[in-house]
């Protein structure tokens, strides 16, 4: 099987938890990296022995060098660079939130239809350990008929464990709605 040659385009905290994933997976090779901060992309690329650096998402969707794109941006740029990759035939990944509003996520999909490319958004939490184990309870019966579901998600904000490298996430004009729309 052919490996998948991804291009990460946006090198802040999110990528690098994908990224160090990514290396464990046989059929994919980490191809290319793309931030606008060269520093960033230069860092990024030798920590995850990336062979190729762009400071233009542009020109890597055009380089030949990769056949999908994992979208780690911040939010207010998922759909110009997702609708860019479709139209430069790459599958694409998006990080969560897939959209600021439903009308981008329509552009994204209709740019995704348009070129034949899968697109889909990256929202991990479902494969974790605790989140299969609960969905094993629910399909084997074991629980009853589920009628009601309550959950819980949250992070310690800035500064904790999460550390941007940048000013984008506490600016919701630019993180596209705050908490809610990035995490629920």
């Amino acid at each position: 099987m052919k490996k998948l040659r991804v291009g990460i385009v946006g090198c802040g905290t999110i990528a690098e938890g994908q990224a160090a994933a990514a290396k464990g997976l046989k059929n994919t090779e980490l191809a290319a990296v793309c931030d606008v901060i060269e520093e960033h992309a230069g860092k990024f690329a030798g920590k995850f022995d990336i062979p190729n650096v762009f400071v233009s998402y542009q020109e890597m969707f055009q380089s030949g060098l990769i056949d999908a794109v994992y979208n780690c941006t911040p939010n207010f740029m998922h759909r110009q660079v997702a609708v860019d990759a479709a139209d430069a035939g790459l599958h694409i990944l998006t990080q969560k939130p897939f959209a600021s509003t439903i009308e981008e996520a329509k552009e994204m999909c209709d740019a995704a239809e348009r070129n034949g490319i899968v697109l889909q958004s990256a929202f991990f939490e479902r494969f974790r350990g605790y989140c299969q184990a609960m969905k094993q309870c629910v399909d084997s019966g074991r629980i009853g008929k589920l009628r009601m579901v309550k959950t819980q998600m949250s992070h310690s904000g800035i500064g904790r464990f999460y550390h941007p490298k940048t000013e984008w996430f506490g600016d919701s004009a630019l993180s596209g709605g705050g908490c809610l729309a990035d995490m629920g």
